[in-house]
């Protein structure tokens, strides 16, 4: 038989799971409308009115990843069918945001492998004439 300090338990966690997939689609939502620039943690919490700390705790319970890995993640894929574009790789950094290139570059090969460059490389005559993806 569960003890009512059991039940409460449980309810408390339940509670907390049905939270923290709340704020990891909103954080989701966020960082897809805003790919293409700067994000914070920081701004992402303000606007949720949570501790940065709190969110990236929850966003992580709840998916396995920092916010900022994910942002990251979402970043280099987005990059990656940018790279399958003429556009170069000087537009490409910049509109995701990068500082320059050389930190995209290890940004790009951290989580691919490969170097922007190798990467389009790969992908051989698969440029499209799109700019926008």
């Amino acid at each position: 038989m569960i003890g009512t300090r059991e039940r409460a338990d449980r309810a408390e966690r339940q509670d907390r799971l049905r939270r923290s997939a709340q704020y990891q689609s909103e954080v989701e939502r966020y960082v897809r409308d805003h790919l293409t620039g700067r994000i914070r943690v920081a701004d992402i919490a303000e606007l949720l009115r949570m501790n940065a700390s709190h969110l990236n705790a929850s966003f992580k319970a709840a998916t396995g990843e920092s916010i900022t890995s994910y942002i990251q993640r979402q970043k280099i894929e987005l990059a990656k069918r940018l790279l399958a574009t003429r556009r170069s790789l000087a537009d490409i950094w910049t509109e995701l945001a990068y500082c320059d290139q050389s930190h995209f570059t290890r940004q790009f090969k951290r989580l691919t492998g490969l170097t922007p460059l190798q990467y389009r490389r790969a992908l051989g005559g698969q440029h499209t004439e799109s700019s926008a993806v």
